[in-house]
C-alpha cells in the first residue's frame, strides 16, 4: 500500500459527535485535498488518487485503510452512488472507476446514502433521510475500528 502524506487543503473538523456524515450519493464528490477529521482519525482523497484512513493517535500519522489508487488515474475523485456503491474515479472522463466497494442487501429509495465516519475508525456507507439524523440502514463498512 503506498500512501503519502499530503498537504492538508480542505479540512472538517467533527471531533465533538460519534458519527460523522460525510457525503450524500447523487453530484456531491470527494475531492483531492478533501480530509474529513472525526477523533483520532482522518478521511483522505490523496491528490495521487488514494482515498485513504488514517489513524492520527498521539501525533501519528498510519494509514490503516488504503483504496490502493496511488497513481492510477488524474484528478481522482470518490463518490457514493445511487445504489450505495463506493467508488474513487479517474477524473478524466469517461471517470473510469478504479476502485468500487459494493453496499449489498440495503434499499434506501427514500432517502440518501452517505458516507459516513466513526469515532472508532469505521468507514460505512449508510442509509439516512438528511446530515445528523438516524442511521436506517448500513452498507458496506470497512472494518477498521472497534464498533460501528
Amino acid at each position: 500500500m503506498e500512501v503519502k502524506c499530503i498537504a492538508k487543503v480542505a479540512i472538517i473538523v467533527a471531533s465533538l459527535i460519534a458519527f460523522t456524515n460525510l457525503l450524500a450519493n447523487g453530484n456531491q464528490i470527494l475531492s483531492p485535498g478533501f480530509i474529513l477529521i472525526v477523533g483520532n482519525y482522518n478521511l483522505t482523497m490523496q491528490y495521487d488518487c488514494n482515498f485513504v484512513l488514517y489513524d492520527i493517535h498521539g501525533g501519528g500519522h498510519t494509514a490503516i485503510s488504503a483504496s490502493d489508487t496511488a497513481n492510477a488515474g488524474q484528478k481522482c475523485f470518490a463518490q457514493v452512488s445511487d445504489n450505495g456503491n463506493i467508488g474513487v474515479y479517474n477524473g478524466i472522463p469517461p471517470n473510469t472507476p478504479l476502485w468500487i466497494r459494493s453496499s449489498t442487501n440495503v434499499n434506501c429509495p427514500e432517502y440518501q446514502y452517505r458516507i459516513n465516519l466513526s469515532m472508532l475508525g469505521n468507514i460505512c456507507v449508510v442509509c439516512s433521510k438528511a446530515i445528523g439524523s438516524p442511521i436506517l440502514q448500513t452498507g458496506w463498512c470497512s472494518n477498521t475500528g472497534n464498533g460501528p
